[in-house]
């Protein structure tokens, strides 16, 4: 999970990024199992995502909408990559489901 802040004036831009980052998710890498984009109060999002193993994990973070998000990180995302996305993001294993 990462939470993301987006710069001043810059969330509809985030929010549409993000929808469109879905897809290509969604495309291009069968090992990510779920990926969310989730919007909350004023210039907050979070990313919620779920993957086939650590194998996975790596493909995603190497993969086009990472790629993405690295490159208009700073123009998107309230102090860019390495301090607004990388720091932010928070690792979690399932230990139940339904």
């Amino acid at each position: 999970m990462i939470n993301i802040v987006s710069q001043e004036n810059q969330s509809s831009k985030l929010e549409i990024f993000l929808k469109d980052g879905g897809e290509l998710v969604k495309q291009t890498e069968v090992n990510t199992k779920l990926w969310f984009a989730l919007k909350g109060e004023d210039k907050a999002f979070a990313i919620f995502d779920a993957f086939n193993g650590a194998d996975g994990q790596q493909a995603h973070f190497a993969g086009k909408v990472a790629a993405a998000l690295k490159n208009s990180s700073d123009d998107l995302v309230e102090n860019g990559w390495d301090k607004g996305v990388v720091a932010n993001i928070k690792q979690y294993k399932v230990i139940t489901n339904i």
